[in-house]
């Protein structure tokens, strides 16, 4: 049975969504995310997480023990937006 099955069956369909990822590009446009927290290495590349990461997003990653912050810088010509 397919996931998008399942979750009609369980009644949770557009509550929940499922993407299928090949295991090289995420099943997301580009600029879409927040934030992407990864408690060991990615198994994609970093340029593949920054496609999806928004700017001004952040991609956290747990490296060595600790945790490692870097924002996507914000391009010198996007305005900001300042709507919900």
């Amino acid at each position: 049975m397919k996931h998008e099955a399942k979750l009609q069956k369980k009644g949770i369909y557009g509550q929940v969504s499922v993407e299928y990822y090949d295991g090289q590009t995420l099943p997301y446009v580009d600029d879409l995310v927040n934030a992407i927290v990864c408690s060991g290495k990615p198994t994609v590349s970093k340029g593949e997480l920054f496609r999806v990461i928004a700017p001004g997003g952040s991609l956290i990653i747990k490296a060595g023990g600790e945790w490692q912050t870097t924002e996507k810088p914000r391009p010198s010509n996007m305005d900001e937006w300042n709507q919900f």
